[in-house]
């Protein structure tokens, strides 16, 4: 640390829990106050010469059993301190920690890693690496849970599933302030766990007061997926209209399946080619005439959500057509034809003026009397 560095750095523990186990130092003591040692007496013809030698192995045996003892207690301790991790923390590390995460949930956050899309691996290493009793709040792009504990919302979070909502950085770090307390003593810390899109990396985004944020970008291993761009109908003939549908794609991709249905009935099947460009395209017949609730799927193992695409083909709709006048005269009638007009014919004298309204085509069909029936259609501008 430099000098000039004002923030002040004290030893903590990891363990400091294990410092009751320092009792054990009563055992060394216990074990020199409380000598079991029976001496064994030795006879001897002459002990003149001894007393001497005796006297110093007895002090020299005292100093031994000291050292001995002070030794014991220093190993147990350096023991007990290893064992309780010490560590040099400032003094901020002492401050009550506050903690908000957002987990994205948009549809991006289907892409597989292995065998699990990312969301699901966010929510694993959530399950696993979170304290079970430590208070957080967390807020996806839909939902939200203030001052929880990970055993609480744990279900919850295994049933997230992706939507298409999608927070911006700016929107994130400000509904992740309203989560905070306003004590400012408090350590505050965001974590935003996203695989940052384009959507969101381009918005501007302006640092929080007060609050340490810390970006966690989730990535799979291969970016591979195929999308379903737009369909639309290129071309028509008298029976069919044929439909394109655009696909792009990303990574190393060649052929892929592309079915064609009419509600859940599978109409068609067809595999689609890529180019350079990673652009493909499929083509599919379908009836002109008849009503379609067109759905086109495709299969990939990248996202999911662009898997689909929903189209509507109403039924055509006939064109009125009104013959006023000659009724005899069949050959209009072989003109309009049922399958693609609805034809009726009336006389003048007969004819229901409400019906106007809601014809496409009024014929007048070689009229003696044409002026009372403009006076009605143009309600009085005849002259």
């Amino acid at each position: 640390m430099s000098i000039f560095d004002n923030s002040i750095q004290e030893m903590q523990f990891k363990y400091p829990e294990l410092f009751w186990a320092l009792f054990l130092l009563l055992i060394p003591i216990f074990i020199h106050l409380f000598q079991l040692r029976r001496f064994k007496k030795t006879p001897f013809t002459n002990v003149k010469f001894l007393k001497k030698v005796v006297s110093e192995s007895r002090q020299s045996n005292t100093l031994k059993k000291w050292l001995l003892l002070f030794t014991r207690m220093l190993l147990l301790t350096a023991f007990i301190f290893a064992f309780a991790q010490p560590f040099f923390a400032e003094k901020s590390a002492l401050k009550q920690k506050e903690t908000v995460i957002y987990l994205d949930d948009s549809f991006s956050m289907q892409l597989k890693e292995e065998s699990t899309t990312l969301l699901e691996n966010a929510v694993q290493e959530l399950i696993k690496n979170l304290p079970k009793t430590e208070r957080f709040s967390l807020f996806t792009n839909a939902k939200t849970f203030r001052n929880t504990t990970i055993q609480d919302i744990q279900n919850e979070l295994l049933a997230l599933s992706t939507g298409s909502k999608q927070l911006k950085l700016n929107e994130i770090q400000l509904k992740g302030k309203t989560l905070f307390s306003s004590d400012i003593a408090t350590d505050k810390n965001l974590i935003i766990l996203s695989d940052f899109q384009q959507l969101m990396a381009s918005t501007q985004t302006d640092s929080l007061l007060n609050v340490h944020s810390h970006w966690v970008a989730l990535r799979g291993k291969e970016v591979k997926n195929v999308s379903i761009d737009s369909a639309y109908i290129e071309s028509e003939t008298t029976e069919n209209l044929n439909l394109s549908v655009n696909l792009s794609g990303s990574g190393a991709i060649e052929n892929i399946p592309v079915s064609l249905f009419n509600g859940e009935t599978l109409i068609a099947k067809t595999s689609a080619s890529f180019n350079e460009s990673k652009k493909g395209t499929a083509n599919f017949s379908i009836p002109k005439n008849e009503a379609f609730d067109g759905k086109i799927e495709i299969s990939d193992s990248g996202l999911t959500y662009d898997n689909l695409l929903y189209f509507t083909v109403g039924e055509k709709e006939k064109i009125k057509v009104l013959n006023v006048g000659d009724v005899q005269n069949r050959f209009l009638a072989r003109i309009f034809t049922e399958d693609e007009f609805i034809f009726s014919a009336t006389e003048l004298k007969t004819l229901n003026y409400s019906n106007l309204a809601n014809q496409h085509l009024i014929i007048l069909n070689n009229l003696q009397q044409i002026r009372c029936f403009v006076n009605y259609r143009f309600k009085g501008f005849y002259r």
